[in-house]
C-alpha cells in the first residue's frame, strides 16, 4: 500500500524536478527565490542586532564587520532591517496576491460557466474598480483604513481579485466549448463537479502565471506606500520606509536608501523568472 501511494508522488516529483532543470529561467528564478524565503524565515539567524535596536554611539557608521552594510541615522543595522524587511514585505505581498487568485478565481469560474446575470454583475463590479488607476485607488483606501499592514492587505486584495476574474472567465468561456466539457456533462456530472474537476486545471494556469508577476506590481504598491508614509509603521522594517528615510542621505550614506532598493530589484527579478520559466514550460507542453 505504501508503495503503491508513494510511487506517483515520486514519479510526479521526479517530473517537477525535471521541469524546473529543464527551464534555465525558471531554475534561475526558483533559487533566487528560495534564498529571498530563506533570508525571511532565517532572519533572526542570519543577523546580529534586532532590527529597531537603536545604537546611539553607531549613527551613520559605514560597512563594516560589526555591521555588514552600516547603521542608519538612529544608529539601527541595515542588514538586519533588509533581512527583517524581506519578510514583511513578502507576508503581506505573497497574502495579498493568494487571496485576490482564490476570490477572482471563484468569481471568474462563476461567471464564465454560470453566465446570464451572474456574468453581468461580476464583470461590471471588475469594471468600476478597473476604471481607476492602480495607486490612485489603493492610496485612496489605505487612507480611508488606515496605515498598518492589515490596512494595506486588505485595500490589495479589494483591488487585485479584478486582474483574476477576468483572466480566468476568458478561459472557462473557452474551456466549455471543448469536447471534454461537453463529455462530462453528458456523464451526468454535477455543475460542481465539471468546474473543480474539468474546467479550473484548464482554466487556472494563466492566472498562476500572472499571478507571479503580480506579486512583484503588490510589493511595488507596499513600496510606495512605505515611502509615502502610508505603508506599515516603525519600528517594523519595510523596505520602502527605509527607502523614504535614507533618501535624506543618498550624498552621504547611500547605503541606507540603496541596499533596501536592491532588495526590492532582487526580489522582483526572481519572481519575474518564475513567472516566465512558468509560461514557458506551459507553451513547450
Amino acid at each position: 500500500m505504501i508503495a503503491t501511494v508513494a510511487g506517483p508522488a515520486s514519479r510526479r516529483g521526479q517530473r517537477l524536478a525535471a521541469a524546473v532543470t529543464r527551464t534555465p529561467t525558471l531554475s534561475t528564478g526558483v533559487v533566487m527565490l528560495a534564498g529571498l524565503l530563506a533570508v525571511a524565515v532565517l532572519a533572526p539567524v542570519l543577523t546580529s542586532y534586532p532590527p529597531d535596536h537603536q545604537y546611539i554611539g553607531d549613527m551613520l557608521v559605514a560597512p563594516s564587520g560589526a555591521h555588514w552594510l552600516g547603521t542608519d541615522e538612529l544608529g539601527r543595522d541595515i542588514w538586519s532591517r533588509v533581512a527583517y524587511g524581506t519578510r514583511t514585505d513578502l507576508e503581506i505581498a505573497c497574502a495579498a496576491v493568494a487571496v485576490s487568485l482564490a476570490i477572482g478565481t471563484a468569481l471568474g469560474l462563476l461567471a464564465g460557466y454560470v453566465g446570464r446575470i451572474v456574468d453581468t454583475v461580476i464583470m461590471r463590479c471588475v469594471d468600476f474598480v478597473m476604471a481607476f488607476p492602480f495607486y490612485v485607488l489603493i492610496i485612496a483606501l489605505v487612507f480611508v483604513l488606515g496605515s498598518g499592514s492589515a490596512s494595506i492587505l486588505l485595500a490589495l486584495i479589494s483591488v487585485g481579485w479584478v486582474s483574476y476574474a477576468r483572466i480566468v472567465r476568458g478561459e472557462v468561456r473557452l474551456a466549455v466549448t471543448r469536447p471534454y466539457v461537453a463529455a462530462a456533462r453528458m456523464t451526468g456530472l454535477s455543475s460542481i463537479r465539471v468546474l473543480i474537476r474539468h474546467i479550473l486545471p484548464n482554466a487556472i494556469s494563466q492566472a498562476v502565471v500572472y499571478a507571479m508577476s503580480d506579486v512583484l506590481n503588490v510589493i511595488l504598491a507596499i513600496v510606495t506606500l512605505g515611502f509615502l508614509g502610508l505603508g506599515v509603521q516603525p519600528p517594523t522594517p519595510e523596505w520602502g520606509a527605509m527607502i523614504g528615510e535614507g533618501s535624506a542621505f543618498l550624498t552621504t550614506r547611500w547605503g541606507i536608501a540603496t541596499f533596501p532598493a536592491l532588495a526590492v530589484v532582487l526580489t522582483g527579478l526572481a519572481f519575474s523568472l518564475v513567472g516566465d520559466g512558468i509560461a514557458q514550460r506551459l507553451q513547450g507542453d
